[in-house]
């Protein structure tokens, strides 16, 4: 290897380690210096053809205190696109990514989660889910932000997730009189 490849790389390499820890120290910064409280919560998803689904999935989140829903539409012949124009005075951005999903990226999905948190800067914690999955508080009188705040300062918070026992039918509301559910081995994690 030449000495000035060697060089190269070793420039590289601490660059690398010079970004990461710039951002480990704004994320630390943000959450423990500038504010002790969290107050705006950005989500994320990732969509294909499920406009059916996504009123009940946008409006149960905003009722639940998420104040930002961003939703990474790729591949639908459904009518998302038109949803996205009858939502637009709600805090819901659609976003095309049929380009990230034909770009031949590894796992897309990932790529599009990785990028959002990277850019995220608006928002005090960021949580990703997919559209058949809903945050539930175990008392439905609370918001997201305030289930946080009881918790105090951390770096991620991790909730316990369970899935939903349908009786009949195998699409019903996301919350119900009653709801039968069983713990999966799953958790959800905002950061």
């Amino acid at each position: 290897m030449e000495k000035n490849t060697f060089y190269k790389e070793r420039l590289s390499d601490i660059k690398s380690i010079f970004f990461s820890w710039k951002k480990q120290f704004k994320l630390w910064f943000n959450r423990y210096i500038t504010s002790k409280e969290v107050h705006h919560v950005k989500l994320v998803a990732v969509a294909k053809n499920e406009s059916m689904y996504l009123p009940e999935w946008i409006f149960h989140h905003l009722y639940f205190g998420f104040s930002e829903i961003e939703i990474y539409y790729n591949g639908c012949d459904d009518n998302t696109k038109e949803l996205s124009l009858l939502l637009k005075d709600h805090p819901v951005k659609f976003i095309n990514s049929d380009n990230i999903f034909t770009s031949g990226i590894p796992a897309p999905q990932v790529h599009v989660y990785r990028s959002c948190f990277e850019i995220q800067t608006a928002a005090d914690a960021i949580m990703f889910l997919d559209i058949d999955e809903f945050w539930v508080p175990v008392d439905l009188n609370k918001t997201i932000s305030e289930v946080c705040n009881d918790v105090g300062i951390f770096d991620s918070l991790s909730f316990q997730w369970f899935n939903k026992l349908e009786k009949d039918s195998l699409f019903t509301s996301a919350l119900q009189q009653e709801i039968k559910v069983e713990s999966a081995r799953q958790i959800k994690t905002l950061v």
